[in-house]
């Protein structure tokens, strides 16, 4: 009577072995398997409205994680540089070189701009957006400018020039960003590439509130800030840094640095993470950098 319990036992382990052998093949299989690019080609993705984008595909190297698309969106800018939404959803851009700002409409949110509409001409050297309480501000070379704007018109409307800035005809790109409770803060580029400037002259970031009431440094020490932002979660201030020139293709690195106030950033003395420029700073002592 043990000879048929015997047969079944080795049914069940052979069993047992035939599916762990075709487990182990799956996993050495799938262990050497190359691993297979994702596509290449645009995904097409719908927009919020249901609507499927009728953008462009643009002539550039981009290759996309499958679920994500691009296309373009608006063309013939020219040179755009800060990208804001209004209020109400409507994207403006800057182009300094030519002193103008341009709204983008998609009314019917296909993911492509209804019409190129210029807005604001004749600043100087217009680059830094930013809204607050529903009023546009705008820094350019020389002077930060508070518009009245229309939604449903598109109109900007000039209003009071709230403070004059240092004239500055090397990094001249003023940004400028509020955070929740009105503070304007505002990059101010050096006047040089490696230089002594005075905080109110370059190489700074200043503070002021909405109405533009004396303007102060907030921080300093820091080359050419492109681009400010504020963190959302955090309401930190964020800033896109620009090192020096002349020290080779890969050096300095360029930065994003948390601003807090009345910080250092080392510039002209140190470049990177707090390194020490020592072609500009002959000095032995060590400095202490924030």
């Amino acid at each position: 009577m043990t000879k048929p319990r015997k047969i079944g036992n080795a049914i069940v382990i052979g069993i047992v072995f035939i599916l762990v052998l075709f487990a182990g093949y799956d996993f050495v299989k799938n262990l050497f398997r190359k691993p297979q690019p994702e596509s290449s080609a645009p995904q097409t993705a719908e927009l919020k409205t249901g609507h499927v984008s009728k953008g462009e595909n643009p002539e550039i190297p981009f290759t996309l994680a499958r679920g994500f698309e691009i296309h373009v969106f608006a063309k013939g800018l020219r040179n755009p540089r800060t990208l804001i939404m209004s209020p109400e959803g409507t994207l403006l851009v800057s182009d300094p070189t030519n002193n103008i700002v341009t709204a983008l409409p998609d009314k019917d949110n296909n993911g492509v701009a209804d019409e190129n509409r210029t807005i604001i001409s004749g600043e100087n050297r217009v680059h830094g957006l930013s809204f607050y309480n529903g009023e546009l501000f705008i820094a350019g070379l020389d002077k930060v400018v508070k518009y009245g704007w229309d939604e449903a018109r598109l109109i900007a409307t000039r209003g009071p020039v709230l403070f004059s800035l240092p004239q500055n005809n090397n990094h001249n790109n003023r940004s400028l960003v509020f955070d929740t409770i009105g503070n304007m803060y505002l990059s101010l580029g050096s006047t040089c590439d490696v230089c002594n400037d005075a905080p109110l002259k370059g190489g700074s970031v200043l503070l002021s509130d909405f109405n533009g009431k004396t303007p102060v440094v907030f921080a300093r020490g820091i080359r050419n800030v492109a681009f400010l932002a504020l963190n959302p979660a955090s309401n930190e201030l964020w800033g896109s840094e620009m090192g020096r020139d002349n020290l080779g293709d890969n050096i300095p690195p360029d930065e994003i640095n948390i601003i807090r106030e009345d910080n250092d950033y080392g510039w002209p003395k140190c470049y990177g993470d707090k390194i020490h420029d020592t072609n500009f700073d002959k000095s032995k002592s060590d400095w202490n950098f924030n």
